[in-house]
Formats: C-alpha cells, sequence, structure tokens
C-alpha cells in the first residue's frame, strides 16, 4: 500500500527522520523534557468543537508518542482543527543564501542604503580587527632594523659605547664591529697590539677599516700614569710577565703613589710588568706592528703617523723548520710579534727602516686620500717625492717638521700637487747650484 503524501506530519517526518522516525532505533528513551522545536500552526477560523473557542496560534509540540498518535488511522477520522502550516526548525543552524542586492542607479528615487545594524556590525567588526592588528603588530627592535639604518646611528655612538653594543648579540655586534674598526682610537699602544693582532688575522675586520690616527695615542691617560704596552701583549701567554690587580694589595705606598695604585685597580686596563718597567710610561711603537695594519688594510683612506715614535723593529725570516711560523694572513712575521726575549741569531732576522719598508706599506695603498707625517725625522726629500708621486687618489699631505733641518719648502701641509712643485723646485735650484759651481 503506498504511502500518503496529503498527510503534513507525514510529510515532516520523512523530511526529518531523525526526529520523527518510528523506528524503535531511532526511538529517544521516555524523559520528562518534551521537545519543543516544533511549533504547530492553525487556522484562526477553525474552532475547538468542545471548548467553542479559537484554538492559540502557537502550540508546542507534543512528546513523540501523541505525535505518532496523531498520525494514526485512528485519529484521523476524529475531529481535529485544520492545520494550514508547520515550520520544522532542524538541530542543524541552516545555511541561508544572501540575496543579492539589485544595483540602483543614482537618478533612482529610492537608492539602496545598509542599514543601521549593518553599519554597526560593520564598525564593530573593523574596531576589534583593528585592537588585533595593534596587540600582534611587531615593533621594530634595534636587532630587526636595517644595516644601513643601524651604520647612521652607530655613527653617533662613542667608542665605548660601540664597544659595549659587540656584546649583546650576534648580529649587533657584526653590525657595530663595522662602525668600531672603521675609525678606532687606541688609549695605549697595548689596545694598539691588539688591534693590530685582531686586523692582521682577520679579513673582513680589516676591510673595514678606513682610518688609522696614531697622533693622539694615548692621550686619554696620564703622561706619568704607568700602563701596559704592546711589550705586555707581547709576552701576554708568559706567566712571568704577567700581574694581576690582586697582587697590588699588599703593596704600602703612600703619598702619590697611593692615588697612583688607587687608579690602577679602578681602571680596567692591564697593569704594566715589572721586568718591563723601563717601558711603562713609554708611547712607542714598532714598525712592525705598523706595517702590519697598512699590509692587511687595502681600503684605508686616511693615515695620520704625526708625531709617533717608533721602535726598531725586524723581520723573522722564517722556513718550515721554524719554531715560529706567522699567523697574519698576510705571511708576515716580526720581532714584536713572537713572545721571544732571548737574543735572535743574525741569520734569523733582518732590521726594519722606516724609510724603505714602511713607505713601500703606504704605497702599496691604493685608496690612500690623506697623510700626515708631521714630526716624523724619517722623512727626507727623497721618501716625499716617492709619496706624493705614488698613490693616485692621494689628495693632501702634511710634511710639517718633517727631515732633520728647520724651514724646508717641501716640509709643509697642504696638496699634493704644491708639495711635489716645492720638491722640483729645490731640486732644479741644487742643480743650477751644481751646475755653477762645476763650471770655469
Amino acid at each position: 500500500m503506498a504511502r500518503r503524501t496529503d498527510n503534513p506530519l507525514a510529510l515532516s517526518q520523512r523530511s526529518n527522520n531523525l526526529q520523527f522516525s518510528c523506528s524503535s532505533y531511532f526511538q529517544p528513551p521516555p524523559s520528562q523534557y518534551h521537545t519543543r522545536s516544533i511549533y504547530l500552526f492553525t487556522d484562526p477560523r477553525s474552532l475547538c468543537s468542545e471548548a467553542g473557542r479559537p484554538v492559540k496560534k502557537h502550540q508546542p509540540n507534543p512528546p513523540i508518542s501523541d505525535a505518532l498518535s496523531l498520525a494514526s488511522p485512528e485519529s484521523a477520522g476524529s475531529a481535529s482543527p485544520q492545520y494550514t502550516r508547520r515550520v520544522v526548525s532542524s538541530l542543524i543552524t541552516p545555511v541561508l543564501s544572501p540575496k543579492l542586492l539589485k544595483r540602483t542607479s543614482k537618478k533612482s528615487a529610492h537608492p539602496h542604503k545598509l542599514s543601521s545594524s549593518t553599519s554597526s556590525i560593520r564598525s564593530a567588526t573593523s574596531s576589534i580587527l583593528s585592537r588585533k592588528r595593534k596587540y600582534y603588530y611587531e615593533h621594530p627592535k634595534l636587532s630587526t632594523l636595517p644595516s644601513e639604518i643601524l651604520d647612521e646611528i652607530f655613527q653617533h655612538l662613542d667608542q665605548d659605547t660601540l664597544l659595549a653594543l659587540t656584546k649583546v648579540s650576534r648580529r649587533i655586534s657584526d653590525e657595530a664591529a663595522h662602525t668600531l674598526y672603521a675609525s678606532p682610537s687606541f688609549a695605549s699602544t697595548y689596545r694598539f697590539a691588539q688591534f693590530v693582532s685582531v686586523v692582521s688575522q682577520n679579513r673582513f675586520l680589516a676591510r673595514v677599516v678606513r682610518t688609522l690616527d696614531l697622533s693622539n695615542l694615548g692621550s686619554c691617560a696620564e703622561p706619568d700614569v704607568p700602563l701596559a704596552g704592546w711589550r705586555e701583549w707581547k709576552f701576554r701567554s708568559s706567566q712571568l710577565y704577567t700581574i694581576r690587580r690582586d697582587d697590588l694589595r699588599d703593596r704600602k705606598k703612600s703619598g702619590q703613589r697611593d692615588s697612583r695604585l688607587t687608579m690602577l685597580k679602578t681602571s680596567t686596563h692591564p697593569l704594566p710588568s715589572p721586568l718591563l718597567n723601563e717601558y711603562s710610561t713609554s708611547r712607542d711603537v714598532p714598525v712592525g706592528g705598523v706595517v702590519h695594519i697598512l699590509r692587511a688594510c687595502p681600503y684605508l683612506r686616511e693615515l695620520n703617523l704625526s708625531n709617533v715614535q717608533l721602535a726598531p723593529d725586524y723581520s723573522v725570516r722564517w722556513t718550515n723548520t721554524s719554531t715560529y711560523r706567522p699567523v697574519a694572513f698576510t705571511g708576515l712575521l716580526f720581532v714584536s710579534d713572537v713572545p721571544k726575549s732571548f737574543t735572535w741569531k743574525e741569520e734569523d732576522t733582518e732590521p726594519l727602516h722606516a724609510s724603505v719598508d714602511l713607505v713601500e706599506a703606504i704605497l702599496s695603498l691604493k685608496c690612500l686620500e690623506r697623510l700626515g707625517i708631521k714630526g716624523g725625522l724619517w722623512v727626507t726629500r727623497d721618501v716625499a717625492r716617492r709619496l706624493v708621486e705614488g698613490p693616485e687618489k692621494l689628495e693632501k699631505v702634511d710634511f710639517r717638521e718633517c727631515g732633520m733641518h728647520k724651514d724646508i719648502c717641501w716640509a709643509v701641509e697642504g696638496r699634493k700637487d704644491k708639495v711635489r712643485e716645492a720638491i722640483g723646485g729645490e731640486l732644479q735650484a741644487e742643480l743650477r747650484k751644481s751646475q755653477s759651481t762645476a763650471g770655469p
């Protein structure tokens, strides 16, 4: 027998089988709570035969047993209100297809506008998104800034601050080292020797150096305060030449010596060795150390060796069987690099001359623009002529107080063309003088 399709309740049973199925498998257990998700709609014109008054328009759904009894054939013939419409609400939220808004022209009498509720929802949503965006926005940090901005910031910092930044992180250390090694300054010859060791063994830092100014070497310290120098750095691996600050506690000093002792205790600079006490107030630097820097730093632009005291140094002739070998990437090895205190053999070393070895190292700088050697007694006229004719990019030189004589025409400060003309004029004057004395 075919099912009847004109019964609305039977249609609802088939449409939502999870809730109205007659099978015992889908029958829920009896409970005191009734399902209230189905509302029955009645025709207001239909009246109850017993009460003689209209039935309520909205009536809650009876229990499933009652609903089944209503759908049974026995109750079909009894007097009951005429149901005209029934709305079934599922437990699953229905998916509503949004209606497409019709486009209206500007000339329309009633153009479409968003309702106030929609605009308020949009404003609330945008405010929530803006708050989330502000909360999750990553503020710029020093470690995330570009290298160009970091270089601009680090150029306005002093050397002590840059040195402290090298201990922050790996990236900040690399960026700060770029500015720190570009134009270094040294508190003592000990710091200068440290710089020589680092630059001669690190190609990256050597290429960063742009300015080398040794004219104010040790100017930040008191002249009569003893400090460790480049000789203490040379013997840094020897316990014999190393002194600790704890050893100063037992020393009994008086007068001005007490103030010096207090200054040495509070300072972070290494202390001088008693075995090298005669060099404790010296501010000289070895020739080999300067040559190390000039050979390792090809992009050096400014060099100032004014009033620098050069200590004698020697080049070590090393072989594959030698005890000491060079650690610099340039392959150079000097006596000032080797921690050896006893006498060298004559065939193992070769003396360095500032007028030869140092000048050749200066001439190898292709990017040199400024050169200052004020007070250099080792600078002669031939040395000055070689220097002004050497580097092509050299613009300004300073040869004041150079040479062994006073009032020399070429011992001036200015452009290299001016010094070259002065040297050429002096050579021509000497040539004419020699010709006049040689003539009859």
